[in-house]
């Protein structure tokens, strides 16, 4: 039932480590203290319609500000084929871990 986890880092001030889990579009976190999972955000889908499928991210050691990393989920094309990427559909976002925004 878990997820591929694309990205990993540490959160020092909330004791915690965050991943983010590209086949179910998410960041989570784990804490190190009792080792609790707890989902952070899900990722909707991006301007195109396809899956925002979080790639990685990074903690600002400054001020605990999380950014993650979106690729576009793969599209099936009229001929069947497929296409990993959408052109000028991904983009970084920033987590608010207090708003879960």
């Amino acid at each position: 039932g878990r997820s591929n986890m694309t990205g990993i880092a540490l959160a020092v001030k909330r004791r915690a480590i965050l991943a983010t889990e590209s086949t179910l579009n998410q960041l989570i976190e784990v804490s190190l203290e009792n080792g609790e999972r707890r989902e952070i955000a899900v990722f909707s889908p991006l301007e195109s319609g396809r899956q925002a499928v979080p790639a990685g991210l990074a903690v600002d050691p400054r001020n605990g500000d999380v950014l993650v990393a979106l690729f576009s989920g793969v599209a099936q094309t009229e001929d069947g084929s497929f296409i990993p990427f959408g052109v000028g559909d991904s983009k970084v976002v920033q987590v608010d871990l207090m708003s879960k925004k």
